[in-house]
């Protein structure tokens, strides 16, 4: 049984664990009603410490009562947990759908339409979407949320185009990604220089 004598006062600083000061102090204090748990709060936070300065900040509505201030105490002094590779996967995925500049640089509009360009914007787009699959793999996200999140933040010219290609919705990620991959560069070619007219306008 934690008793308030084995809580050690917390000041807010880095070498202490906050992680499980407040439950100790509840246990500690167990018989007490609330009111009583909150009143006792300050003398556990030494005058001039971080932690005081914090506690003295806060607003009524916090100090007075314990769920709130436990709330706010987790929200203040403890660290979230640093991202996971998946995490991190995940962001970058969803930023990767907003780089259709990218993808719109597969097509050089200076190039016209002889073999070699067409080549190259194929390679381009083959690759861009590569990157897009092996991104969303790292993700670890389900089937479902890799392919509803690529069909919302696609440009909505590739919303149309995919889904006239497959007639209505796509099923899988791994589908959106293959017709992507297909894609004739014309159609970016054609996007392209539909928005540089409605920018000359």
């Amino acid at each position: 049984m934690v008793q308030l004598s084995d809580v050690p006062p917390f000041r807010g600083e880095t070498q202490e664990d906050a992680s499980e000061w407040p439950q100790n102090f509840v246990v500690a204090t167990a018989n007490s009603i609330e009111s009583g748990i909150i009143r006792l709060l300050p003398l556990y936070m030494p005058r001039g410490s971080p932690a005081r300065h914090w506690f003295d900040g806060l607003e009524g509505n916090v100090k007075n009562n314990w769920s709130n201030f436990e709330q706010h105490f987790y929200d203040r002094w403890i660290a979230p947990p640093p991202p996971t590779q998946s995490d991190i996967a995940w962001s970058k995925f969803q930023v990767h759908m907003l780089k259709d500049d990218e993808l719109f640089d597969a097509w050089t509009l200076d190039g016209g339409d002889d073999t070699s360009d067409v080549s190259v914007a194929q390679r381009r787009i083959a690759k861009w979407v590569e990157d897009h699959r092996q991104i969303g793999q790292a993700t670890e996200k389900d089937d479902d949320t890799l392919l509803n999140t690529t069909f919302i933040l696609l440009p909505p010219f590739l919303r149309a185009y995919i889904q006239t290609s497959l007639n209505p919705q796509p099923k899988t990620f791994q589908e959106i990604c293959s017709v992507l991959e297909q894609m004739p560069p014309a159609v970016l070619k054609h996007e392209r220089t539909r928005k540089d007219l409605s920018s000359d306008l």
